[in-house]
């Protein structure tokens, strides 16, 4: 079963993403930048739910092209509305505070076109 992989600086959001999703039926795990690299590079990530920061977001523009050249699609969480145009090439874009229903749908609607 290939999995969601969740980049997410902040244990407590972690922790309700996870719940939500594993409720919904998926499998998950939270992990490192450098580890959700070492799943795309494996073929085990299914799907990279990953927060970008509204000041760098660094480790999330080189997660998305890495992604993007193995075809893992990455939904952006981010609460920078400015920044938008960076994201372009993930599935989705989810500007915090976004609605856990909304992430659950945009999740079933990657893994049903799969």
């Amino acid at each position: 079963m290939k999995l969601i992989y969740v980049v997410e600086p902040h244990a407590d959001t972690a922790i309700l993403e996870t719940d939500l999703l594993e409720e919904a039926g998926f499998g998950v795990r939270v992990v490192s930048p450098d580890d959700a690299g070492t799943a795309i590079e494996a073929g085990v990530a299914g799907l990279l739910l990953v927060t970008a920061g509204p000041r760098d977001g660094t480790a999330a523009t080189r997660l998305l092209a890495k992604a993007n050249v193995a075809k893992v699609p990455v939904i952006v969480t981010t609460t920078g509305p400015t920044d938008l145009a960076r994201w372009k090439s993930a599935v989705a874009v989810l500007l915090k505070p976004f609605s856990f229903e909304e992430l659950v749908a945009r999740v079933r609607a990657h893994f049903a076109a799969d």
